[in-house]
């Protein structure tokens, strides 16, 4: 038995077992049976192999915790045949001396060699720690590889399966932190770039691969590359998750702007570099923290020239009747934003504020000018979209000369007027 070709056995991303014996590879996986419970069963005694013993009720309240099961005792004994036929399948000559019952417990037999993804991870991982440099580095990107997915992740429902599922998940993302770590320090930022994308397929909302990613492309040159992900990560987290990124994530783009050092005496060059290649007839759409910089510059100008400005605001909120899906918000966001476009002229700006907020700056309008405003952008939506079931809340304000802080008592506030409309 000892000397018998090891069974490799895939828990990242998908569930198989694997033999290679005489010439030939013999594969089965959780996509050959339609029974629920024969594949926990098997995962739960491999996984757990080196328990000292895994009971019966242990079996039973795992695979049936909620009680669905009248007569576990005998379904038991039918996956119990079944498992059994799955490693004579993998030709084994005789499943029972594969896996074992006797007097209540289960268990795989001693000399079978089982050689375990998940196990293969964690031995990386665990070896890494107790390696510096290069040699540390190779550890950690060997571990990274074997990740080809969460654990199980068709078994969501089993206790057991989620607390391995975090576990791993967590050593993997900390052996990508680390592996980064050190490729930056080797100035491999190539390398960096092709992990973050790999490790983002797989946990796209952790926000420091994708700063990872981003300072890597901005360390390549790729400024454009880091300019479209950062656009398309913030778009990603208003949408799925309703959050904005961190301020460190958005001072990238502040990193973005200043890293052309290249000295530019032609005048004319570069006033033509900084000309729009391709004016839109509508508004200035801008991210957030460009709307912020221009913002503090219609602020000073305001300062010094009494010139009004307008700062408005539009969400989405749910009807009365029936909370909005995220799907729902994420559409009415780009409707609205093509209503937004169609209504601000060339010299307002707008950005997104959040997943079901958006921003604008309307320069040189009165508080009841600004009010007009954004109720043709409501009224433009509703018009394009009477099915919507959206309530859309906007209010405007005046935009502070300075910081509030200074001279209150002489400051003119105009009021601040809400209204919802049914969308």
């Amino acid at each position: 038995m000892k000397h018998s070709a090891p069974l490799f056995v895939t828990l990242f991303g998908s569930f198989s077992l694997m033999r290679k014996v005489d010439g030939r590879t013999l594969t089965v996986s959780d996509q050959t049976s339609t029974s629920k419970k024969l594949w926990p069963f098997l995962q739960y005694l491999i996984v757990f192999r080196q328990k000292e013993a895994i009971t019966q009720p242990e079996v039973i309240h795992t695979l049936w915790y909620n009680n669905e099961e009248k007569n576990p005792t005998n379904a038991l004994k039918t996956l119990l045949h079944r498992a059994r036929n799955v490693m004579e399948d993998l030709a084994y000559p005789d499943g029972k001396q594969i896996l074992l019952y006797r007097r209540g417990i289960y268990g795989l037999h001693p000399d079978v060699t089982v050689e375990v993804d998940a196990e293969q991870f964690e031995s990386f991982y665990q070896e890494a720690k107790q390696c510096a440099g290069e040699e540390k580095l190779s550890m950690l990107l060997q571990a990274i590889k074997l990740y080809k997915g969460e654990f199980l992740p068709k078994y969501s429902d089993f206790t057991w399966v989620m607390s391995l599922r975090t576990y791993y998940c967590n050593l993997h993302l900390n052996a990508c932190a680390q592996a980064i770590e050190l490729l930056a320090q080797a100035q491999r930022h190539q390398d960096i770039i092709d992990l973050c994308r790999k490790a983002l397929s797989l946990a796209p909302y952790e926000e420091e691969l994708h700063i990872a990613l981003m300072n890597a492309q901005i360390a390549t040159g790729a400024q454009q590359s880091a300019m479209q992900h950062y656009a398309y990560t913030s778009s990603l987290f208003m949408d799925q998750l309703g959050i904005t990124p961190s301020e460190e994530f958005s001072s990238i783009y502040q990193t973005l702007i200043k890293t052309n050092h290249s000295v530019q005496l032609d005048l004319t060059v570069v006033r033509s570099a900084l000309i729009e290649e391709t004016p839109s007839p509508g508004p200035f759409y801008c991210e957030l923290a460009i709307f912020r910089e221009i913002y503090r510059w219609e602020a000073r100008i305001a300062q010094r020239s009494g010139t009004v400005v307008q700062l408005g605001l539009i969400s989405i909120l749910d009807s009365p009747v029936k909370k909005l899906t995220q799907k729902q918000v994420s559409v009415t966001m780009e409707r609205l934003e093509s209503s937004i476009s169609s209504i601000l002229r060339r010299g307002d700006a707008f950005t997104r504020l959040s997943a079901s907020q958006y921003l604008m700056l309307l320069p040189y309008a009165t508080h009841e000018g600004g009010e007009i405003v954004l109720r043709r952008v409501t009224s433009h939506f509703k018009r394009c979209h009477p099915k919507s079931t959206a309530l859309l809340h906007y209010g405007v304000l005046s935009l502070l000369p300075f910081h509030p802080d200074e001279s209150m008592e002489t400051t003119h506030f105009s009021r601040s007027v809400t209204e919802t409309e049914p969308t």
